[in-house]
């Protein structure tokens, strides 16, 4: 059996994908932070928690997704070290996308870049999956809103990667909006179950 080969770049480019470029947004407002083991977070730490528990804020079963490091020690301790506050840029992990409590497709992301108020995801190929169903990048991460509050999000800019995913494009779209309007509600929810104070925003996606 042979390995498929590799396409000349890992990272899916948004210039080599098929389609209409999708921008999307999906805020949620917080205007009085939650808090964990009797102090109240800060935007940095509740950042950081949702990065390192990110499926807790996802929908899975029936539809949805969840994440997990490509490989258990490689990149697990890459997105998620014990004794560090950030991951690394370079930690891959693996993306199962279920509809219907089946799965359905698969991807894999790489974390190009992190910060204290943000982290990037890119779309990449890899020998287990071949492929993500989009090409481009997602960033997580808050802002100061113009009141004082925190403005937690997510936002994306991808493309179908490629022919069957361009015809599909509906699906492929109407999929992710559904995942990241779950982020919304279940940040909100984990922010309002704990002492904190959210509201969820007006998600955009086109």
């Amino acid at each position: 059996f042979a390995m498929p080969a590799a396409p000349a770049r890992l990272i899916h480019s948004i210039e080599d994908a098929k389609g209409p470029i999708n921008l999307d947004y999906y805020p949620v407002q917080v205007s009085a932070m939650p808090t964990s083991s009797g102090s109240t977070m800060s935007a940095d730490q509740l950042l950081e928690f949702v990065r390192r528990n990110v499926n807790i804020f996802l929908d899975k079963l029936p539809d949805g997704a969840r994440f997990n490091p490509l490989d258990a020690t490689v990149d697990g301790a890459a997105w998620a070290p014990l004794f560090l506050q950030t991951g690394f840029p370079g930690a891959v992990l693996s993306l199962d996308i279920f509809s219907s409590n089946l799965p359905v497709d698969g991807g894999s992301v790489v974390l190009a870049e992190i910060g204290s108020d943000h982290w990037i995801f890119s779309t990449m190929w890899t020998p287990d999956d071949l492929g993500h169903p989009v090409s481009g990048n997602r960033q997580f991460g808050y802002m100061r809103g113009a009141a004082g509050e925190f403005i937690f999000y997510t936002r994306g800019a991808d493309r179908t990667t490629k022919r069957l995913d361009n015809i599909l494009q509906d699906s492929v779209f109407g999929g992710g909006h559904r995942l990241w309007l779950s982020f919304q509600r279940r940040l909100a929810s984990f922010v309002n179950n704990n002492g904190g104070l959210a509201t969820i925003g007006t998600a955009s996606s086109q």
